[in-house]
């Protein structure tokens, strides 16, 4: 048995010796990933992808090595190595489109602190099987969105990761942690609030584990480890994730009852907050709006402070002002 079977973590071997560099500083040049990778073993070529048009980097480069042995080497002594002040991240390369998506070994950690970065999510979870690829969602300034991914070579390491890590802490916040899964089968996954201080995951996975069969089930705690009165619920089946929305939601438990529906990003619940707030303000003062807008004088010869106003639609006028009490709120300066 080889050294490399005996421990589940070892550094997978790259596919002809060549290697994906990500999170580059926009000024990286070829010259300076030579430099950094060439002192491993020796390059057979480097490449940073850039735009067609501006000739601008995009954050990521290739770089093969003769020797695979060399590039093996190169990903464990070089993934997180800081060049310009900001730490790169080395994985195999893959460039089969088929099995980048594949959705093998892949799972999705949210929760997270601001404090975990790249190789703190590495460090954490290499521990399970050999990862592929691994990362922190960032917003536009670099920041974290406090969600990230993990990819292993397989699927049994993925599941060892959830199981372990689901619902413990990480650097003060307890995380969830879940099989990631393709848009179309996101349905899975439930978010289930008003619960009391009583129920555990163990309440959870017995009321939902009685519609179908659940990947995860986990109550959401506080720096204390005190319930914050939501959790997660993910089935196996769409289905039976439908099914457990159907017949659970209302569900009474002691003294609350639960409100469970189908867990959705934050952006997706900001969106349809939007769509009906705009909606509600629309039917409440639009109508009221027109009507003032239309009983204005047609030749938009009234003023205010000297200065001529004109009549304009009612959507944007509304958008501007608190009330439709004065017949100049519905105008705008020439």
């Amino acid at each position: 048995m080889t050294e490399e079977s005996n421990n589940p973590g070892a550094t997978p071997h790259p596919l002809n010796g060549s290697l994906w560099v990500g999170d580059l500083d926009p000024e990286v040049s070829e010259q300076q990933l030579y430099e950094v990778f060439t002192q491993i073993g020796q390059l057979k070529s480097v490449r940073v992808c850039r735009d067609a048009l501006t000739r601008r980097s995009l954050g990521y480069a290739y770089v093969n090595y003769l020797a695979t042995a060399d590039a093996v080497k190169g990903l464990e002594d070089l993934n997180h190595h800081e060049i310009n002040g900001k730490a790169i991240r080395v994985m195999p390369s893959e460039r089969a489109p088929s099995n980048r998506r594949s959705g093998v070994g892949n799972i999705f950690i949210k929760n997270l602190s601001a404090e975990v970065d790249n190789k703190a999510l590495y460090d954490t979870f290499c521990q399970f099987g050999k990862i592929l690829s691994s990362k922190i969602a960032t917003g536009p300034g670099g920041e974290s969105k406090g969600h990230g991914f993990v990819q292993y070579d397989d699927d049994a390491s993925a599941q060892a990761a959830v199981d372990t890590v689901n619902g413990k802490e990480l650097v003060g916040q307890q995380v969830y942690v879940g099989l990631f899964k393709h848009r179309e089968d996101r349905d899975t996954n439930l978010y289930v609030k008003n619960l009391d201080k009583s129920v555990t995951d163990d309440t959870l996975q017995q009321v939902f584990g009685e519609i179908g069969t659940l990947s995860s089930a986990t109550v959401m705690k506080d720096e204390e480890g005190k319930s914050k009165g939501f959790g997660f619920v993910n089935y196996e089946k769409s289905e039976d994730a439908h099914s457990a929305v159907e017949k659970l939601n209302g569900h009474k438990h002691e003294e609350t009852e639960w409100e469970v529906t189908k867990a959705r990003k934050k952006t997706e619940q900001e969106a349809e907050l939007k769509a009906k707030f705009e909606k509600i303000w629309h039917t409440s003062y639009c109508g009221a709006g027109q009507s003032l807008w239309a009983s204005l004088p047609s030749d938009n010869s009234a003023s205010r402070s000297g200065l001529p106003y004109k009549a304009v639609p009612c959507r944007k006028a509304v958008s501007r002002c608190s009330s439709v009490s004065s017949s100049y709120s519905q105008r705008e300066p020439t």
